[in-house]
């Protein structure tokens, strides 16, 4: 996890968790009581306690990345597409306007190629499932809800682009994408796990959730501008 801004805080809530071998990255790293990291670069830390850091402490150098977070320019259109709760619904690849999945229902992606949506909603209780390692275009935003799921059947992340204000990850829910969200302010709620990596304006994780790598994603979770 990153702070790419040459003055950015990084700052870790109580039982918020960075997997085994991570590195957080900040100029300021803040890290409550219960938070627990492996290894901190940083150029100014406060943390309490000391014992919740596994790994080494050392200096950073910023910013970490330039360009930050790029990301291709994203379209969209066509008809809206919902998914009534506790239904189940196949859609091919293609450009979509706004698509929702009701509480309790399944999305299924099932073609290796580019799915474009205006913007992405998932109730509580609902899954986003891709069969391949795809390639999601959201203009604007993308809200995951409680205990639900965007993911691929493999396990390897898939690509997620979007370009609106807003990103969610939901209490409990499971998120294994590659993020690119330059403009968003990311919430990573408790008891989530984001799988994959993410860079974007603000990233925010709350307790007892969980950030790692998986697949080829970037070697960091996350980066924020």
């Amino acid at each position: 996890v990153g702070v790419n801004e040459t003055n950015g805080t990084a700052v870790l809530a109580p039982q918020a968790t960075m997997a085994h071998g991570t590195t957080l990255y900040a100029n300021r790293v803040k890290l409550a009581e219960g938070a627990d990291v492996w290894n901190v670069r940083t150029n100014s830390l406060v943390a309490a306690p000391t014992e919740g850091i596994h790994g080494d402490v050392g200096p950073v150098a910023l910013p970490l990345k330039a360009p930050f977070c790029p990301q291709p320019s994203l379209t969209c259109g066509g008809g809206n597409v919902t998914v009534a709760g506790l239904t189940e619904l196949t859609l091919p690849a293609g450009n979509y306007g706004n698509v929702s999945v009701g509480s309790g229902g399944t999305l299924l992606l099932p073609d290796n190629a580019p799915y474009r949506f205006c913007e992405l909603r998932i109730a509580n209780d609902a899954n986003v499932l891709a069969t391949h390692q795809i390639t999601l275009e959201v203009p604007g935003n993308v809200l995951v809800g409680t205990r639900s799921e965007l993911r691929t059947g493999g396990g390897a992340p898939l690509v997620l682009h979007v370009g609106g204000l807003k990103l969610l990850l939901g209490r409990e829910a499971i998120v294994t994408a590659a993020i690119t969200a330059p403009n968003a302010k990311g919430k990573v709620k408790s008891d989530s796990l984001l799988a994959g990596c993410m860079c974007a304006r603000v990233v925010k994780a709350t307790k007892n959730s969980t950030l790692t790598c998986a697949g080829d994603g970037s070697p960091s979770p996350a980066f924020v501008d």
